[in-house]
């Protein structure tokens, strides 16, 4: 049994290394071109800009901030790097000090709360929509949105100032010190993993069931907004939020239930060095670097479900 764990921890760790090698600057790099033209195309709404498009620009904001903290300064150069070159080279940025390695892992995790709770609100605006399209007309409470995607940052900002605390370098590697004080790591421990991972992706899936449901049911809805306010694309915008939003799901569900599994063995079991948590931590770091496809995707997302969005993207590309 310790074998089948100890190759299994072998193979992982390798898998880790294979991603963020070669896959993960591929996702940084079409994840910025494409949340770049979202950001542009979207911006350049005003004044006729929507609850959608400051929602849809929030999020591309803070998926380049994740894909340069994460994917491309700790995934790759602190990982992917030393495996591409046989450990020639590697830049682990949060091992140069204890004040890299408090920034490097607050700044990253608080990304990473905003990007999952954006997704929830952008969910809560699409529920609302379709049971009340009129009073939650696109164009109405489009500061009300800002305020949303604002107090979502300064939680997320707020709630990770424990990590400033309890993080520091030991042994030339960034960790959590458990026992200063104990009752601030365990706050950390939760907030970074069940509260920003595990907890968006119950909501998300809820809602999308909730709008799903909806959508079933409201025919009468549907010929009410076409005859009003051009229903056809308010849907269009419900389709390409529940084509982002599924792949949100699709992303982060494996990492969530992987985390789940990760605090019980290494917090409640107390295993840390032992094959079987050294294979879950791996496959939770595989994980978490997969789930970095969803902050790449939501340029094509959009194209294929937003026929205005897709027009202005194939000017900009300069496709006829």
């Amino acid at each position: 049994m310790l074998d089948r764990f100890s190759s299994d921890s072998s193979r992982y760790s390798a898998l880790v290394g294979a991603f963020r090698a070669y896959g993960s600057p591929v996702i940084a790099i079409l994840g910025f071109i494409g949340n770049s033209l979202i950001i542009s195309i979207f911006w350049c709404e005003n004044p006729s800009r929507t609850r959608f498009s400051i929602f849809a620009t929030s999020l591309a904001v803070v998926h380049n901030v994740s894909l340069l903290l994460n994917t491309i300064l700790d995934d790759f150069l602190g990982r992917g790097l030393d495996y591409a070159t046989n450990g020639s080279y590697c830049f682990k940025l949060d091992a140069i000090s204890t004040t890299n390695c408090k920034v490097f892992e607050y700044l990253p995790n608080t990304m990473y709360f905003a990007s999952s709770y954006l997704v929830v609100v952008f969910s809560i605006d699409r529920v609302l929509t379709t049971y009340h399209p009129i009073k939650f007309h696109a164009c109405l409470y489009r500061k009300h949105a800002l305020w949303a995607c604002l107090t979502v940052l300064l939680i997320g900002a707020l709630g990770n100032i424990p990590i400033l605390v309890v993080q520091t370098l030991q042994d030339g590697l960034c960790r959590m010190d458990r026992q200063s004080p104990p009752q601030l790591a365990d706050f950390a421990v939760v907030f970074s993993t069940v509260v920003t991972f595990f907890l968006p992706v119950v909501l998300v899936l809820a809602l999308n069931v909730v709008i799903i449901l909806q959508l079933w049911r409201a025919q009468r809805w549907r010929k009410a907004v076409a005859k009003r306010w051009g229903g056809v694309q308010e849907l269009g915008r419900i389709a390409g939020h529940l084509a982002m939003s599924s792949c949100f799901l699709l992303l982060y569900l494996p990492l969530g239930v992987v985390v789940l599994m990760r605090l019980h063995i290494t917090i409640t079991l107390g295993e840390i060095y032992t094959p079987r948590s050294i294979q879950i931590v791996n496959l939770s770091k595989f994980f978490s670097s997969l789930k970095d496809v969803a902050y790449a995707v939501n340029c094509l997302v959009y194209a294929a479900f937003l026929p205005k969005f897709r027009t202005r993207l194939m000017h900009r590309l300069c496709i006829k």
